[in-house]
């Protein structure tokens, strides 16, 4: 069965480079380009027009969110509090199913 190559070595890839002709560059493609080129720098850049204000109080928000988390993380304290009858309750909920699947697979080596 013959093995199809696809992948080239740096060697060989340099050498295939090297051995490659440039395209011709059509007629006027350098004048239009710079034509371009000119186009573009002469059109001016319009400014956005920003009050202060407003980013400010879009960023308020994440900046409480933050200051709130680094409060809760530093204090090592919960704001919702827990007893054990609820977490219970949500380890039946959060059940992965991975102990029935031990159990099963017990029950089929038995």
């Amino acid at each position: 069965m013959k093995q199809d190559r696809t992948d080239l070595h740096d060697d060989e890839l340099d050498r295939l480079l090297a051995s490659a002709s440039s395209p011709p560059t059509p007629l006027g493609a350098e004048a239009r380009l710079l034509k371009r080129v000119a186009v573009l720098e002469a059109t001016p850049v319009p400014q956005a027009q920003n009050s202060g204000k407003k980013y400010w109080l879009t960023g308020l928000p994440l900046a409480a969110s933050l200051a709130l988390g680094l409060y809760v993380g530093a204090s090592g304290t919960s704001l919702v509090s827990a007893d054990d009858a609820d977490i219970a309750s949500l380890e039946e909920v959060w059940s992965t199913g991975l102990e029935e699947a031990e159990l099963a697979a017990e029950e089929d080596q038995s």
